[in-house]
Protein backbone atom coordinates (compact mmCIF):
# COMPACT_ATOMS: atom_id res chain seq x y z
CA UNK A 1 0.00 0.00 0.00
CA UNK A 2 2.76 2.02 1.19
CA UNK A 3 4.63 1.48 -2.46
CA UNK A 4 1.70 2.38 -4.55
CA UNK A 5 1.21 5.10 -2.72
CA UNK A 6 4.97 6.39 -3.58
CA UNK A 7 4.19 5.55 -7.07
CA UNK A 8 0.95 7.45 -6.92
CA UNK A 9 3.18 10.70 -5.57
CA UNK A 10 6.29 9.96 -7.73
CA UNK A 11 3.66 9.67 -11.17
CA UNK A 12 2.12 13.04 -9.70
CA UNK A 13 5.69 14.93 -9.24
CA UNK A 14 6.57 13.99 -12.93
CA UNK A 15 3.32 14.72 -14.34
CA UNK A 16 2.77 18.01 -12.78
CA UNK A 17 6.61 19.10 -13.93
CA UNK A 18 6.05 18.22 -17.40
CA UNK A 19 2.70 19.95 -17.54
CA UNK A 20 4.67 22.92 -15.86
CA UNK A 21 7.62 22.51 -18.78
CA UNK A 22 4.45 22.50 -21.53
CA UNK A 23 2.45 25.32 -20.14
CA UNK A 24 5.57 27.12 -19.67
CA UNK A 25 5.79 26.96 -23.21
CA UNK A 26 2.80 29.10 -23.57
CA UNK A 27 4.83 32.11 -22.02
CA UNK A 28 6.57 34.54 -24.77
CA UNK A 29 9.88 34.91 -24.76
CA UNK A 30 10.91 38.36 -23.12
CA UNK A 31 14.61 38.10 -22.46
CA UNK A 32 17.68 36.19 -24.21
CA UNK A 33 20.97 35.28 -22.80
CA UNK A 34 23.67 33.71 -24.62
CA UNK A 35 26.97 32.48 -23.52
CA UNK A 36 30.15 30.75 -26.57
CA UNK A 37 33.71 30.81 -26.32
CA UNK A 38 33.24 34.24 -27.71
CA UNK A 39 31.95 37.00 -25.33
CA UNK A 40 28.38 38.07 -27.64
CA UNK A 41 30.21 36.68 -30.73
CA UNK A 42 26.81 38.11 -32.28
CA UNK A 43 24.39 40.43 -30.81
CA UNK A 44 21.53 38.96 -28.68
CA UNK A 45 19.53 41.10 -31.32
CA UNK A 46 20.92 39.34 -33.84
CA UNK A 47 19.92 36.29 -32.22
CA UNK A 48 16.59 37.51 -31.89
CA UNK A 49 16.16 38.14 -35.47
CA UNK A 50 16.96 34.82 -36.30
CA UNK A 51 14.44 33.23 -34.21
CA UNK A 52 12.07 35.75 -35.61
CA UNK A 53 11.29 37.48 -32.05
CA UNK A 54 10.15 41.00 -31.09
CA UNK A 55 8.90 43.28 -28.33
CA UNK A 56 5.62 43.74 -31.17
CA UNK A 57 5.30 40.01 -32.04
CA UNK A 58 6.61 38.05 -28.87
CA UNK A 59 6.04 34.16 -28.83
CA UNK A 60 7.15 31.27 -27.42
CA UNK A 61 9.36 28.46 -29.01
CA UNK A 62 10.03 24.71 -28.20
CA UNK A 63 14.07 24.36 -27.43
CA UNK A 64 13.49 21.94 -30.68
CA UNK A 65 12.63 24.63 -33.13
CA UNK A 66 15.25 27.05 -31.67
CA UNK A 67 18.40 24.98 -32.33
CA UNK A 68 16.60 23.89 -35.64
CA UNK A 69 16.23 27.76 -36.34
CA UNK A 70 20.11 28.78 -35.43
CA UNK A 71 21.85 25.94 -36.89
CA UNK A 72 20.32 26.95 -39.97
CA UNK A 73 22.69 29.67 -40.15
CA UNK A 74 25.76 29.24 -41.61
CA UNK A 75 28.18 30.96 -38.79
CA UNK A 76 26.73 29.07 -36.20
CA UNK A 77 28.32 25.61 -36.03
CA UNK A 78 26.94 23.97 -32.30
CA UNK A 79 24.31 25.39 -30.27
CA UNK A 80 22.50 23.92 -27.43
CA UNK A 81 19.63 25.87 -25.53
CA UNK A 82 17.50 25.51 -22.64
CA UNK A 83 15.08 27.59 -20.76
CA UNK A 84 16.14 29.70 -17.16
CA UNK A 85 12.50 30.51 -16.43
CA UNK A 86 9.27 30.58 -18.30
CA UNK A 87 10.39 33.84 -19.96
CA UNK A 88 14.49 33.84 -19.92
CA UNK A 89 15.45 31.82 -23.15
CA UNK A 90 19.03 30.74 -22.63
CA UNK A 91 21.41 29.84 -25.70
CA UNK A 92 24.75 28.47 -25.37
CA UNK A 93 27.05 28.51 -29.48
CA UNK A 94 30.07 28.53 -31.28
CA UNK A 95 30.66 30.21 -34.17
CA UNK A 96 32.68 28.74 -37.21
CA UNK A 97 35.71 30.83 -37.91
CA UNK A 98 37.24 32.33 -40.94
CA UNK A 99 40.12 29.96 -42.16
CA UNK A 100 40.65 31.13 -45.85
CA UNK A 101 39.16 34.37 -47.50
CA UNK A 102 37.33 32.85 -50.38
CA UNK A 103 38.44 35.03 -53.98
CA UNK A 104 35.32 33.91 -56.39
CA UNK A 105 32.98 36.32 -53.60
CA UNK A 106 33.03 39.01 -52.12
CA UNK A 107 33.04 39.48 -47.90
CA UNK A 108 33.33 35.69 -47.90
CA UNK A 109 35.44 33.13 -46.46
CA UNK A 110 35.76 29.14 -45.32
CA UNK A 111 35.98 27.70 -42.47
CA UNK A 112 38.32 24.15 -41.86
CA UNK A 113 35.23 22.23 -43.05
CA UNK A 114 34.75 24.31 -45.78
CA UNK A 115 31.23 26.09 -44.96
CA UNK A 116 31.05 29.73 -46.62
CA UNK A 117 30.69 32.10 -44.14
CA UNK A 118 30.16 35.80 -44.23
CA UNK A 119 33.17 38.01 -42.78
CA UNK A 120 31.89 41.70 -42.26
CA UNK A 121 30.44 42.43 -39.70
CA UNK A 122 30.98 39.15 -37.63
CA UNK A 123 34.60 39.09 -37.88
CA UNK A 124 37.23 41.52 -37.82
CA UNK A 125 39.02 41.12 -40.90
CA UNK A 126 42.15 39.64 -40.22
CA UNK A 127 45.55 38.49 -42.79
CA UNK A 128 43.86 35.01 -44.17
CA UNK A 129 45.26 33.12 -46.89
CA UNK A 130 43.57 32.95 -49.75
CA UNK A 131 42.01 30.69 -51.87
CA UNK A 132 40.69 31.03 -55.29
CA UNK A 133 38.39 28.18 -56.65
CA UNK A 134 37.23 29.33 -60.54
CA UNK A 135 33.35 29.21 -58.82
CA UNK A 136 30.35 30.68 -60.58
CA UNK A 137 27.91 30.87 -57.77
CA UNK A 138 28.19 29.68 -53.83
CA UNK A 139 25.64 26.60 -54.68
CA UNK A 140 28.92 24.71 -56.57
CA UNK A 141 31.06 25.12 -53.13
CA UNK A 142 30.66 21.71 -51.69
CA UNK A 143 31.04 19.76 -54.82
CA UNK A 144 33.93 21.83 -56.34
CA UNK A 145 35.75 22.08 -53.11
CA UNK A 146 35.82 18.50 -52.15
CA UNK A 147 37.89 16.85 -49.54
CA UNK A 148 40.80 16.04 -51.35
CA UNK A 149 41.33 19.39 -52.03
CA UNK A 150 40.45 20.60 -48.37
CA UNK A 151 43.36 18.25 -47.32
CA UNK A 152 45.57 19.85 -49.70
CA UNK A 153 44.83 23.50 -48.67
CA UNK A 154 45.33 22.68 -44.71
CA UNK A 155 48.43 21.33 -45.92
CA UNK A 156 50.09 24.43 -47.71
CA UNK A 157 48.81 25.85 -44.52
CA UNK A 158 50.71 23.72 -42.83
CA UNK A 159 53.97 24.10 -44.73
CA UNK A 160 54.22 27.72 -45.39
CA UNK A 161 52.48 29.05 -42.20
CA UNK A 162 52.53 32.60 -42.05
CA UNK A 163 53.98 33.25 -45.58
CA UNK A 164 51.07 31.49 -47.25
CA UNK A 165 49.69 33.99 -49.73
CA UNK A 166 47.38 32.45 -51.72
CA UNK A 167 46.16 28.79 -53.23
CA UNK A 168 44.58 28.12 -56.81
CA UNK A 169 42.80 25.49 -57.40
CA UNK A 170 40.75 27.04 -60.44
CA UNK A 171 42.77 24.20 -62.53
CA UNK A 172 42.83 21.30 -60.68
CA UNK A 173 40.32 19.26 -62.58
CA UNK A 174 40.77 20.49 -66.24
CA UNK A 175 40.39 17.70 -69.11
CA UNK A 176 43.22 18.30 -69.99
CA UNK A 177 46.26 17.00 -68.32
CA UNK A 178 48.64 19.25 -69.64
CA UNK A 179 46.25 22.09 -68.06
CA UNK A 180 46.44 20.71 -64.67
CA UNK A 181 48.22 22.46 -62.17
CA UNK A 182 47.86 23.74 -58.51
CA UNK A 183 49.25 27.57 -58.19
CA UNK A 184 50.37 28.60 -55.01
CA UNK A 185 51.53 31.93 -53.99
CA UNK A 186 54.46 32.64 -50.42
CA UNK A 187 55.95 35.47 -49.71
CA UNK A 188 58.87 34.19 -47.42
CA UNK A 189 60.62 37.51 -47.09
CA UNK A 190 59.68 40.88 -49.07
CA UNK A 191 59.40 38.76 -52.41
CA UNK A 192 56.35 36.74 -53.90
CA UNK A 193 57.04 33.29 -55.49
CA UNK A 194 54.20 32.13 -57.41
CA UNK A 195 54.66 28.73 -57.49
CA UNK A 196 53.29 26.11 -60.45
CA UNK A 197 52.79 22.71 -59.00
CA UNK A 198 51.57 19.24 -60.40
CA UNK A 199 48.64 17.86 -59.12
CA UNK A 200 50.17 14.05 -58.57
CA UNK A 201 53.51 14.73 -56.46
CA UNK A 202 52.90 18.29 -55.05
CA UNK A 203 54.61 17.60 -51.97
CA UNK A 204 57.54 15.77 -53.36
CA UNK A 205 58.19 19.37 -55.71
CA UNK A 206 57.44 21.61 -52.92
CA UNK A 207 60.27 19.97 -50.88
CA UNK A 208 62.73 20.69 -53.93
CA UNK A 209 61.43 24.49 -53.45
CA UNK A 210 61.89 24.77 -49.47
CA UNK A 211 65.72 23.50 -50.20
CA UNK A 212 65.93 26.66 -52.73
CA UNK A 213 63.87 28.98 -50.88
CA UNK A 214 66.48 30.64 -48.35
CA UNK A 215 68.84 31.15 -51.58
CA UNK A 216 66.36 33.15 -53.39
CA UNK A 217 63.64 34.37 -51.01
CA UNK A 218 64.84 38.24 -52.04
CA UNK A 219 63.98 37.62 -55.38
CA UNK A 220 60.90 38.08 -57.14
CA UNK A 221 60.09 34.62 -58.96
CA UNK A 222 57.52 32.40 -60.85
CA UNK A 223 58.92 28.81 -59.92
CA UNK A 224 57.70 25.99 -62.41
CA UNK A 225 57.66 23.05 -60.71
CA UNK A 226 55.43 20.42 -62.64
CA UNK A 227 58.20 18.53 -64.00
CA UNK A 228 59.18 16.01 -62.14
CA UNK A 229 63.20 16.75 -60.46
CA UNK A 230 63.07 19.93 -62.11
CA UNK A 231 62.24 23.86 -61.21
CA UNK A 232 62.03 26.55 -63.99
CA UNK A 233 62.83 30.10 -62.02
CA UNK A 234 61.78 33.10 -64.06
CA UNK A 235 62.07 35.88 -62.79
CA UNK A 236 59.52 38.92 -62.16
CA UNK A 237 60.09 42.51 -62.78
Amino acid sequence: MVCFALFCITLFYFSLSYFERREALKIPIKVIAQTGPLKEGLKTDYLAELLDLSFDHPKCLEIKEVKQCLLKNPLIKTVSASYLNPETLYIDYTLRTPDLTLLDFENRALDQEGISIPIVPYFTPKNLPELYLGLKNLEELPLVYHPKKQEITQKLKKIFSQDLVRIDLSHFEENSLGKRELVVIVKPEEKRHYLRLPIQNYEKQLTRYLSLQKKIQDQELLIDLRIPDLAYLTAIH
